[in-house]
């Protein structure tokens, strides 16, 4: 494992990182790619043999991997607020996934998105996203979809100057946010000319044993393999954008994602494959490249770490801290959460250290298979697996995520069990290490404010529900 000691320090500012536009400039551009809902695993250099990722594969190469990062949240719109801030989606009062405009607050006193230092650092901030936007935003495509999905309210203009690096001034350096959207669970799932790889079903044997390893589960997962290939196929065409820009070299590369992949019991959710994610960092002339990095990073450090390669001073508000930096200390642990999606309500919190994994679920009553809209009709496992527990046959390893409560506490030896099957919280050899993680999570809810606390007004659920309601043309049964 190697550190990086010049990095994340104003002195990486140096003339070494010459801005391919300009021999003025001694900046570096930054680029952040989002891979959306899109888990560690599902990455060839990570592991995986069923998907087929040879761009980001050969990225790998040049670049450090981190093999612990982790994402504060399991869902878009709560993981992409902290991350435009530095600071947990819950200090800020975003964490309720897709809250109607007219419910959303403003930013804390004194809270900016991380664009109004980077700004003032003399970059150009782009939100990357198609020239016709309402197309980009509904196709996918090496261009950018344009997403932003935050949960407050602020400008949008304001955190965003352009819609392509190339607006920037001569000698000027860019920060680009680039979200590649075909990973998203979509129409073009199931679009011939957009599933290149044409990955068989039956020869996929990556399937997590908590669902059922049959035809839907292996057509689910083709389809979303698929999907991953096209994502590849357009990381590598902006690769070569940048190299026929001459720019290649003068910029900060930096691929992850939200947070894990779409399907029933990992996006939503705080376990590893809903918010253990990928991490990959290309630095100018490939430094330390495919060396691999196991330290803790939590999402909300890649915000401080892209102001700190700015060259700007980093807010004494922010939560995140630099992680590429030798110097930066490295985190005990790393803090997840998850608060209310759409019109369902679970409220979650989850401890990440390298070995271990607890989670604490506040409203035990609330079954982790409450009705949702969104999945119980777009994820075919999950609707498969209702049809299977209705008549008895769901398998014993699923049956957990079906049960009628969830239990309070949460405890999984990561090294041993990683797809968080055996919970071992009451296991008396692994009291000391219980105790240990509960005091992590007691620590991080007395350091920050968790808004999480506060529960959502009936006006609000009313709405969303009405929402709901006429977005897929069904009743919901209310409980707030």
């Amino acid at each position: 494992m190697k550190n990086h000691s010049l990095l994340g320090i104003s002195t990486l500012l140096l003339a070494t990182f010459v801005h391919g536009q300009s021999k003025d400039s001694s900046k570096p551009n930054i680029l952040l790619v989002i891979a959306e809902d899109y888990s560690y695993n599902d990455v060839g250099c990570y592991g995986n043999k069923d998907v087929r990722t040879p761009n980001i594969d050969a990225f790998a190469k040049q670049a450090v991997r981190y093999t612990n990062a982790f994402t504060t949240g399991a869902v878009s719109s709560a993981t992409r607020s902290a991350l435009i801030t530095g600071m947990y989606q819950t200090a800020i009062d975003a964490q309720n996934h897709r809250t109607l405009n007219q419910f959303k607050k403003p930013l804390p006193t004194g809270v900016l998105p991380i664009t109004a230092y980077i700004r003032e650092a003399g970059y150009l901030p782009v939100l990357c996203s198609h020239e016709n936007e309402k197309f980009g935003k509904s196709n996918p495509g090496p261009w950018g979809s344009g997403k932003t999905d935050f949960n407050f309210k602020f400008p949008e203009k304001e955190i965003f100057n352009a819609k392509n690096w190339n607006k920037a001034k001569p000698g000027q350096p860019f920060f680009a946010h680039l979200t590649l959207l075909s990973t998203h669970r979509g129409k073009w799932w199931n679009e011939d000319q957009v599933r290149p790889s044409g990955i068989n079903p039956d020869s996929i044997k990556t399937i997590p044993p908590y669902y059922p390893l049959n035809e839907v589960s292996r057509n689910d997962f083709a389809a979303y393999y698929d999907a991953v290939s096209t994502m590849d196929t357009n990381f590598g065409e902006i690769i070569e954008r940048l190299k026929k820009e001459g720019i290649l070299d003068n910029t900060i590369i930096v691929f992850m994602s939200d947070h894990g992949r779409p399907m029933p019991r990992d996006k939503q959710f705080c376990w590893d494959e809903g918010i253990h994610v990928p991490l990959l960092v290309r630095y100018p002339n490939s430094q330390d490249a495919g060396s691999v990095n196991d330290k803790l990073v939590s999402s909300i450090d890649v915000s401080a770490q892209i102001i700190a390669w700015t060259g700007a001073n980093l807010p004494n508000h922010l939560q995140g801290v630099p992680f590429a930096n030798a110097k930066t200390a490295n985190r005990k642990y790393t803090v997840s959460a998850r608060d209310r999606c759409d019109e369902t309500v679970h409220r979650i919190r989850a401890i990440r250290t390298k070995d271990y994994l607890y989670i604490r679920n506040f409203d035990t009553q609330q079954p982790f298979t409450a009705p949702n809209l969104y999945k119980d009709t777009r994820y075919p496992i999950l609707i498969n697996e209702r049809q299977l527990f209705a008549e008895g046959k769901l398998p014993e390893l699923c049956k957990p995520f079906f049960a009628e409560t969830k239990p309070y506490e949460e405890m999984y030896d990561m090294q041993k069990d990683p797809h968080c099957l055996n919970n071992i919280v009451k296991d008396k050899k692994q009291k000391r290490q219980v105790v240990k993680m509960r005091k992590y999570l007691n620590e991080w809810l007395s350091k920050y404010p968790d808004k999480g606390e506060v529960v959502e007004s009936k006006e609000v659920m009313d709405d969303i529900i009405k929402e709901r309601e006429k977005e897929y043309g069904v009743k919901i049964k209310n409980n707030f």
